[in-house]
């Protein structure tokens, strides 16, 4: 494969796959927000939209590797240190590091859904076991009689 070739091919991958992860992040940021509003049927339509991203960038990345199939580099930090044209080198480099940072601020974002998510179930385990909890005493009628019997009236009134 021409050299021109290879690298208008790879560099239009990787804006694709940038493109992918900007919209992924996107997607996490609206997951937050209804996270947070409790909003369950937009946050599991969401997650569907979530998995359709995943297996286009998926693709995107066989599609990477197919490219640098036809190269002996192997990694793009290869790719970039045996490129001969400071034009390509420059355009793959910054694409390298728009793609790196675009990851990270998607990592961040989800570890802090995931944060928020472990909040709400946390509160409702407590809630749930204060809610079933047995009172020691009823709050209307006083403790339980003699023979662990309750009354529902007292029938001194």
């Amino acid at each position: 494969m021409e050299n021109e070739t290879f690298y208008s091919l790879l560099s239009q991958n990787l804006a694709e796959q940038l493109q992918g992860y900007e919209q992924l992040y996107q997607l996490a940021f609206t997951k937050r927000k209804s996270i947070i509003n409790n909003q369950m049927e937009s946050l599991a339509k969401l997650i569907q939209e979530e998995k359709g991203l995943m297996q286009m960038l998926n693709q995107l990345e066989e599609v990477r590797q197919r490219i640098m199939g036809t190269t002996t580099a192997t990694t793009l930090h290869e790719v970039l240190s045996t490129c001969p044209d400071p034009v390509w080198h420059n355009r793959l480099l910054e694409q390298q590091h728009q793609l790196v940072q675009s990851i990270e601020q998607l990592r961040q974002l989800n570890e802090q859904n995931q944060d928020l998510i472990e909040e709400s179930l946390h509160y409702l385990e407590k809630t749930i076991t204060e809610v079933t909890a047995a009172p020691e005493e009823d709050l209307f009628y006083g403790p339980q009689s003699v023979g662990g019997k309750r009354h529902l009236f007292d029938s001194k009134a």
